[in-house]
């Protein structure tokens, strides 16, 4: 088996499981606190601890196989499907990294503010609720589709 093919397949593998990881809980951690429900959302948040500091490392290791399954196949790295697919990865992280991890920090700091024993907080529906939250995650959504087209259609090449 050539070397490229299990750098494309550790790529593939890895960026799929970073973003599952990454989109999925997210949609539903949305949902979850945006009912105000605040047992089921610190559950939920509980249950997500282990997995959160592991998404970071999972995009790094795809990006990383990406890149050496580029040079071990012989793509230009700057090749303008390349290009576009880095701007676009950076994006998506300079996005979550800013603007959602505001959001993220605010939902947090509502939900630790809720004090125990208190069963539901229109606060904390109101934070999870805010556009704010919902245009990061359709961005980071579109942003996806857009690399996944780029990456099979490799446009302006």
């Amino acid at each position: 088996m050539e070397l490229g093919i299990v750098f494309t397949f550790l790529h593939i593998s890895t960026m799929i499981t970073a973003v599952t990881l990454a989109l999925g809980p997210s949609f539903a951690f949305e949902r979850v606190a945006s009912s105000g429900d605040v047992l089921a959302t610190r559950i939920f948040v509980g249950r997500m601890a282990g997995f959160e500091r592991h998404i970071p490392l999972f995009f790094m290791a795809g990006a990383i196989f990406g890149l050496l399954a580029a040079a071990t196949i012989g793509f230009d790295l700057l090749a303008p499907w390349l290009v576009l697919a880095y701007v676009l990865f950076a994006g998506i992280m300079v996005l979550q990294l800013t603007v959602g991890s505001r959001w993220r920090t605010a939902l947090s700091g509502t939900l630790s503010a809720v004090p125990v024993g208190v069963t539901t907080s229109p606060a904390l529906a109101e934070v999870a609720s805010a556009r704010v939250g919902q245009l990061v995650y359709w961005a980071t959504v579109a942003g996806t589709v857009v690399i996944v087209f780029d990456m099979v259609a490799k446009p302006f090449s």
